[in-house]
């Protein structure tokens, strides 16, 4: 059995149950999940899912046959274009045999089931459903009742009718009679199943279109006229219509004792009329007529035409065909053609291939999509790639590497301006003893994730690496940078804040850290094959590292270049170190810096919300929360000198201080002021010394 069907019957429990279900049923029989379409199957597992879905739902195998055969017709039922086969149940049926034998042609081993279709009234039909294998019974019944129920009605309902014949349909299944046969000299027996379809409640007449007890020659010669030509139009001189074929009849209600001019004129030629004398002249000429209506929704039809003119009688027999057109547009089905007709075997091909294209072009899509799936999920992998290669080292280095135009153990080069930020937290390895493994880890990460907000803020810092508990940034690496000094002192001014704000549950007391910068000459690029990582060398690297260790708790203490370098912004206030073991050269404490620094390293536009991102990062409470890491308002002296928009000042030093330096101000004039118009932002924990007077 083919891979569609189990398809079909697939998509039938996905829709009436659930995607659970099918995964259970086909666990439960060791079926596959997805079939292929065209390839064979063992027709005993339908029968093994059949009994596995009636088990699990509590119906019988028959009850789940029937709803296979149901959905082996509804589910498919755009790629088998039945629509195009017949406009009602009993044309459906009556042509099904020649689709099938059209079918196995591309689908040999397709179960074969083949309909003797009798005499349609009212209130429904009879017809014999003739099958090799008697177990695929119920299967038949399902695919009749889904078909009489769902998509097609007796051609004797009215359309006001065809809602109700529907719902009322009912197809019962009488009696089997096994008949034996001998093909290819091998005896076969075939099981023929007498199906009723009730379309009403009455209860359905046998009939028999055999026994309609008119024997005469006349009624033969109608019914043989009536199966050969089913488009056939008879009309007299006067042009009007005696009889007409059932086919073209459906097609032009109303035809009978019609004028044959008020339905047809003549497309080729086209000056042809119906008169009986015309007509005589070009009684072997093939015409072509198209339909005329008065009404505005009526379909314009084509047909073919062929005129036998009956002397004596002077009436006139138009035997018409349908162009190959309106099979198309759907304006003429299959159950209306004749056997003999050519045009029939080359629809019914037509939509044989349409089918197994239509199987072929699903399968594609489900490919397409499956392919389309991988490339996505590629690409969110490589965007998490990307991601991850960005974050472990700077944008520009990475984005030359990937343009190919160098190597990556070709991007070392010499910077000349660059500041280096050495930072520790100050008693660690004390800390880490006294705690877990996983909370060393989880200190050491959140703090972490606050320096890289601030070197992600702020313009050309570069992080470097951590070791342990030390945090390096440089500013002016990879790029150079014309206020590399002044980055590095905000930089490190807000770790230091961000540090005392930093809250954990296990801390027992706040953890502090210090900071060392030096400004000069480094060598910077990726360094290693495995693990390559950026990395920058050079005699500020060490000094820096070396100012770090002689460094107090909560302070930052830089070199005397990079005071030089630091010399030019008044904005900042700095007071030279004493007495600083293992430091032979003069140092100097950063204090604090006016906000109004940021508007050189920012665009003039920016600088308040920049000023606004930085507090956030350097004032931010910690994660996880209830610690004992100290507030924004109990640390930060935050002083305001011109401005309006003072910020709060937490200690009465600090606003003591601020008079001072207003008063000194005052004497030395506004030149000084107006400088560093701003708020001062700093760690006011010792009496700092003011720095605006003094001048280098």
């Amino acid at each position: 059995m083919y891979g569609f069907v189990f398809e079909a019957i697939k998509a039938g429990v996905l829709d009436n149950y659930s995607s659970t279900v099918w995964y259970s049923v086909s666990e439960a029989v060791n079926a596959p999940v997805d079939f292929e379409k065209f390839s064979n199957y063992d027709e005993q597992l339908l029968f093994d899912i059949a009994a596995a879905l009636a088990k699990q739902y509590r119906f019988t195998v028959d009850t789940s046959m029937e709803y296979f055969g149901a959905w082996y017709i509804k589910y498919p039922l755009s790629a088998w274009k039945m629509d195009q086969v017949a406009r009602n149940a009993y044309d459906f049926f009556k042509t099904w045999n020649d689709y099938q034998e059209f079918k196995m042609i591309d689908f040999p081993d397709i179960l074969q089931v083949q309909f003797k279709v009798f005499a349609e009234s009212k209130i429904g039909f009879r017809m014999v459903a003739v099958l090799d294998n008697n177990k695929y019974s119920k299967f038949v019944k399902g695919f009749v009742t889904y078909i009489c129920t769902s998509h097609y009605v007796s051609s004797e309902h009215s359309e006001e009718d065809t809602s109700k014949a529907k719902k009322s349909c009912r197809v019962t299944l009488q009696d089997v009679v096994e008949k034996d046969r001998i093909i290819d000299s091998v005896k076969k027996t075939f099981y023929h199943h007498n199906l009723i379809v009730q379309l009403e409640s009455q209860k359905i007449r046998e009939l028999d279109i055999s026994c309609m007890n008119q024997n005469n020659l006349k009624f033969l010669e109608e019914m043989s006229v009536e199966l050969l030509f089913p488009f056939y139009v008879y009309f007299d001189a006067e042009g009007t219509v005696k009889r007409a074929g059932k086919s073209i009849r459906k097609l032009l209600p109303g035809l009978i004792s019609g004028k044959v001019d008020s339905f047809f004129k003549f497309e080729k030629p086209i000056n042809g009329t119906f008169d009986m004398d015309y007509l005589g002249i070009n009684a072997d000429t093939i015409c072509e007529l198209i339909s005329v209506s008065e009404e505005v929704n009526m379909p314009t039809l084509t047909f073919t035409a062929q005129f036998l003119f009956f002397t004596e009688k002077n009436t006139c027999l138009m035997i018409t065909k349908p162009k190959i057109q309106m099979y198309l547009d759907g304006h003429v089905y299959m159950g209306d053609v004749p056997a003999n007709d050519l045009t029939k075997n080359y629809v019914l091909s037509s939509l044989v291939k349409a089918h197994k294209i239509a199987i072929s072009y699903e399968e594609e899509l489900e490919s397409n999509k499956a392919l389309d799936d991988l490339v996505h999920s590629k690409d969110e992998a490589c965007i998490n790639a990307d991601e991850f290669l960005y974050a472990t080292m700077p944008t520009k280095v990475i984005n030359t590497i990937r343009g190919g135009s160098v190597p990556f153990h070709s991007t070392i080069k010499s910077y000349t301006n660059v500041a280096v930020i050495f930072s520790d937290l100050c008693g660690f390895t004390r800390l880490s003893n006294s705690l877990e493994p996983i909370q060393v880890v989880e200190l050491l990460s959140g703090l972490w994730k606050k320096f890289d907000g601030l070197a992600h803020d702020l313009p050309d810092i570069t992080k470097i690496e951590t070791i342990g508990d030390a945090y390096v940034v440089a500013s002016g690496v990879p790029e150079p940078a014309k206020n590399s000094a002044v980055c590095a002192a905000v930089m490190a001014v807000g770790m230091n804040l961000a540090v005392l704000t930093l809250q954990k549950r296990f801390l027992k007391a706040p953890i502090t850290c210090r900071i060392g910068i030096d400004v000069g000459e480094v060598v910077a690029g990726i360094v290693g094959h495995k693990n390559p990582r950026y990395s920058i060398y050079g005699e500020s690297v060490m000094y820096a590292q070396k100012l770090e260790g002689a460094c107090k708790p909560k302070h930052v203490l830089i070199s005397k270049n990079m005071k030089i370098a630091l010399s030019g912004h008044r904005e900042f206030r700095m007071k030279e170190a004493q007495d600083v073991d293992k430091v032979e050269h003069q140092v100097y404490w950063l204090q604090g810096f006016y906000d109004t620094v940021l508007s050189k390293i920012t665009a003039p536009a920016h600088a308040e919300s920049q000023l606004q991102k930085i507090v956030s990062r350097m004032s931010g409470t910690a994660h996880g929360g209830g610690g004992t890491g100290q507030k924004w308002d109990s640390i930060v002296s935050v002083e305001s000198s011109g401005h309006s928009n003072t910020r709060k000042t937490t200690k009465a030093s600090s606003r003591s201080s601020h008079e001072k330096r207003s008063r000194h101000n005052s004497r030395r004039g506004n030149s000084a002021v107006s400088s560093r118009t701003g708020s001062i932002v700093s760690i006011p924990d010792e009496e700092v010394e003011d720095m605006e007077g003094k001048e280098e």
